[in-house]
């Protein structure tokens, strides 16, 4: 989780290291659920027999990726290495509801909270207050929810995050996700690669088992779908906006810098306050993103439409 600080794009290049949401080292063990307790906690039996009385929720993962648990369910439980009590498989979160004020140009934002004024929150950390808009097109004013741990940390929001278990011959994807749920089918356009930072690549339909990924999910359960084109920064334009030239050739005036992304040379894509001319960039294809204007002093002009693959 990084430990809520934001790591430099030049740390690492991409990398699929699952990071263990808890500073104490864990072992999981295969159980089978003895009885459901009424706090929701379980008593389990482990393959050795060996008995174990009310296991937090938080520490069972079905690998089905079942939420609800029944006797003789088989699961797998999280307990701490040394044996001294159990191990949540992802960190209780609370959410902090903010505002975007800026873009710091390093993959992270100042965000206004209740509370004040936060700098550096890190943009996986972030969630949209609003089912039209992802976290590609954040820009000031956007609403925000904030994932923070218990111990203040900020962490990976909700259930975006998670691991390519296997790629199916169909082209889809098992998806096992950071808070044990598994999806056996999600398309590979609502897929983004992402390193153990956080940081986003490139959206590309070529993806690799074991590869951490984000997704944007709606509150329907289904997936947004990614619309993104590569290009290059042709002109930084007066009004705050770009002309852009995508890898076809054609070209668009007037991008508003809230879709627009830069790539650097692992191929990681981040947003920026001001993206210089001749700059490699992912720009952001979807029309909610751009309905609305940010600031009354940057003009949302009509744009053209290129989807790039």
């Amino acid at each position: 989780t990084c430990n809520g600080k934001v790591c430099t794009l030049e740390d690492s290049p991409r990398c699929c290291v699952k990071v263990n949401p808890s500073n104490r080292p864990a072992v999981d063990q295969k159980a089978k659920v003895l009885n459901v307790n009424p706090d929701g906690s379980c008593n389990v039996q482990l393959a050795n027999g060996q008995i174990l009385k009310n296991v937090p929720a938080w520490a069972i993962r079905d690998p089905t990726g079942q939420q609800q648990h029944a006797p003789g369910q088989g699961v797998t439980i999280r307990t701490a290495q040394d044996g001294k009590g159990f191990i949540p498989y992802v960190k209780a979160v609370q959410e902090e509801e903010g505002e975007i004020v800026k873009s710091l140009n390093n993959g992270a934002y100042k965000v206004k909270f209740v509370d004040g004024e936060a700098l550096n929150v890190p943009e996986w950390s972030l969630a949209c207050d609003d089912t039209t808009c992802s976290t590609s097109v954040l820009k000031p004013g956007t609403k925000v929810k904030a994932a923070v741990s218990a111990d203040g940390d900020f962490i990976q929001h909700g259930a975006l995050g998670g691991t390519i278990k296997d790629i199916r011959p169909d082209g889809t994807c098992i998806v096992e996700f950071d808070n044990g749920e598994i999806d056996p089918h999600v398309p590979p356009w609502a897929l983004r690669g992402v390193d153990h930072q956080g940081h986003i690549f490139v959206h590309s339909a070529q993806m690799s088992k074991q590869e951490r990924i984000i997704v944007n999910k709606l509150p329907n359960g289904k997936y947004r779908r990614v619309r993104h084109a590569l290009g290059t920064v042709t002109s930084v334009n007066t009004d705050g906006t770009y002309t852009v030239k995508y890898l076809s050739g054609e070209n668009e005036s007037h991008v508003p810098k809230w879709d627009v992304r830069a790539v650097d040379g692992h191929g990681r894509t981040i947003p920026m306050e001001n993206i210089k001319n001749g700059a490699v960039v992912e720009v952001n294809l979807e029309e909610a993103g751009r309905s609305e204007a940010s600031q009354q002093d940057l003009e949302d002009r009509p744009r053209t439409r290129y989807l790039f693959g």
